[in-house]
């Protein structure tokens, strides 16, 4: 954030007849995001339900499904599911950093299919009322840890990227 004092915006305000709303806009709009900033950013999208819920208490698998895609596509274009544009990971300079950003999207398609492929074995599967958003599924034990152990890399990769990021599931003891 740009810290500018009242006394230079009044002599801003006075030399430019801007207002300090104007102002910030245009720093914001010229001097682009930090790697950190950009991944902090990105890396909030980890930070929801889906990832931070252990499986055997998830409430909504078709919900959660969309969850991933939509996390995917955050990291990779910067759209979030609100509508807001972000940053997307292309505009990452350091490759070091977009490779870990990269690892992080390849962990969130390996849930994914994971969870597709259980699906189709019958590890988890529907309730059977035919309804197809329906909430009630039923899962192996074997299922819920591979979820819970895929879900748990996730988070883990992204705390490297941020420190702040969530590192675990919530503590539901």
């Amino acid at each position: 954030m740009l810290c500018i004092g009242s006394r230079s915006i009044r002599l801003t305000r006075r030399l430019f007849g801007t207002s300090t709303d104007e102002l910030f806009a245009l720093v914001a709009r010229n001097i682009p995001p930090s790697d950190a900033d950009i991944v902090a950013a990105l890396v909030a999208a980890i930070d929801r339900p889906a990832y931070r819920t252990p499986f055997h208490q998830e409430s909504s698998l078709p919900r959660f499904r969309e969850a991933i895609a939509e996390t995917i596509e955050t990291l990779n274009t910067g759209r979030t599911p609100q509508g807001l544009q972000l940053p997307s990971k292309l505009q990452v300079q350091d490759p070091a950093l977009r490779a870990k950003v990269d690892r992080l999207i390849e962990a969130l398609v390996a849930l994914r299919a994971s969870f597709d492929g259980l699906l189709r074995l019958g590890a988890i599967r529907p309730c059977g009322c035919g309804i197809p958003d329906c909430p009630v599924y039923f899962f192996s034990e074997d299922a819920a840890r591979e979820m819970d152990s895929r879900r748990r890399t996730i988070l883990s990769y992204a705390h490297a990227l941020n420190p702040k990021a969530p590192r675990d599931f919530y503590d539901l003891r």
